[in-house]
């Protein structure tokens, strides 16, 4: 079977025209859709490794994983780091990291830390 009936139709439309597929996940969530895609991709005869594969997630860095809401990612640096490893290990080709929390300032320190204490730690 090929999953839910949104992943029928628009995981079926992205295995025949798509370039990129994105959708908000967590790690287990994208690679159970991921799994839908390649079931899509081997029935219309498609190589799944020609969709690139992305997601995107608001961080909390030192948030409390806790409380924070769904789609966000929350806690201490080593958290964040093993979440984005096992998108990476889920086939994950790109993880998009919009501000949409807070002012100017705020997203300014939110990426200088992604920048300095987790991107290094994802080589």
């Amino acid at each position: 079977m090929l999953g839910a009936s949104g992943e029928r139709r628009m995981l079926g439309i992205a295995a025949r025209w798509a370039d990129e597929w994105n959708c908000w996940s967590t790690p287990e969530v994208f690679a159970r859709k991921s799994a839908v895609l390649d079931e899509h991709c081997a029935w219309i005869g498609r190589d799944p490794r020609t969709i690139r594969r992305s997601t995107q997630a608001v961080l909390q860095i030192d948030g409390s994983p806790a409380d924070a809401p769904a789609g966000v990612v929350a806690g201490p640096v080593d958290r964040i780091v093993d979440v984005i490893g096992r998108w990476r290990e889920a086939g994950l080709d790109e993880l998009i990291v919009p501000g949409l929390h807070g002012d100017a300032d705020q997203a300014r320190e939110l990426f200088g830390r992604f920048h300095t204490e987790i991107r290094p730690l994802l080589d």
